[in-house]
């Protein structure tokens, strides 16, 4: 799905917030050439997808899930799926709920960026 999309974490990170996973984000190609104009606000279509991996004593392990935000016309859409792409919970669910809750304190647009890029 995100074959070919910017990396935006050089290294694997923890993630307390992913629920405690290691992650690593990438960006599309329209969020990446609003990233690159300095835009503060990402246009339609931006998506950037966090792969996330179990955390196995304190080492990067398998990938376990995939968390996607794209940015449409009334917003943030977020989604959390398995591995093998599937939509495991999405919209308006809690856990959905809650990741936009946490990305409200984002200081460019609901998007964190790892401080290492």
């Amino acid at each position: 799905m995100f074959s070919g999309w910017k990396r935006m974490t050089e290294y694997p990170r923890l993630s307390a917030a992913h629920e405690g996973m290691w992650v690593v984000t990438y960006a599309n190609p329209i969020a990446v050439r609003s990233l690159d104009e300095g835009k503060t606000s990402f246009p339609v279509g931006s998506t950037l997808a966090t792969e996330c991996f179990i955390d196995d004593d304190g080492e990067f392990a398998s990938r376990v899930a995939v968390f996607v935000m794209e940015k449409r016309n009334d917003g943030w859409l977020w989604v959390k799926t398995n591995i093998q792409g599937k939509i495991m919970r999405g919209g308006n669910s809690a856990t959905m709920k809650n990741c936009a809750e946490c990305h409200k304190s984002a200081t460019l647009d609901s998007v964190f960026l790892a401080k290492n890029q």
